[in-house]
């Protein structure tokens, strides 16, 4: 499943974006290489120029919640322009009434995911990711809420995945991905 739940979004996003017109390039990119070192993002990342990309959000894991608190971490960094991205997010879960809590993690996001790459380049971009950290942030998520079967044989949709968790999710993805 890890990362079921971005790919799926980026399939749904293609087909239901396809019908839109935006004033900016939508880029939906599936990235390969991750699990061994970053090399899809990394590739990306070096192979085009950036400077014209408001922001790139990376969808990665985000479907399991078995503690049924709705929620997830924005992974921004501490890049301006990530944290833009990432508050762009959050304003989007707001504006459509998700339902949804979260971490906004900063100095303490991880870069062990295809966003880091475009950090790396000084471009901004976020990871959304399940809790899988206990960062203890007032009003966010309380303790973590990862998946055990995390890179397991036993992690598979039907069993590591909360379909009303992971829908509002990829909706507040494709409403980010309309409002930038």
């Amino acid at each position: 499943y890890d990362n079921g739940t971005g790919s799926a979004t980026v399939l749904e996003a293609a087909r239901l974006l396809r019908q839109y017109r935006f004033q900016r390039t939508v880029r939906l990119i599936l990235f390969t290489g991750e699990e061994q070192g970053l090399y899809g993002g990394a590739a990306y990342a070096a192979d085009h120029t950036l400077t014209s990309v408001l922001g790139v959000l990376n969808l990665d894991m985000f479907g399991y919640d078995s503690n049924a608190d709705r929620c997830f971490e924005v992974h921004a960094g501490t890049l301006p322009a990530s944290i833009d991205v990432g508050n762009c997010f959050v304003a989007s879960v707001g504006s459509y009434a998700l339902g949804l809590n979260r971490d906004f993690l900063t100095t303490t996001a991880t870069n062990r995911s295809d966003h880091a790459s475009f950090w790396n380049v000084g471009t901004g971009a976020i990871e959304i990711a399940e809790n899988f950290f206990n960062d203890s942030q007032a009003g966010g998520c309380v303790g973590a809420d990862a998946n055990p079967f995390y890179h397991t044989n036993n992690d598979r949709i039907a069993s590591n995945m909360t379909p009303s968790f992971g829908l509002s999710i990829a909706k507040a993805a494709l409403a980010t991905i309309s409002a930038m």
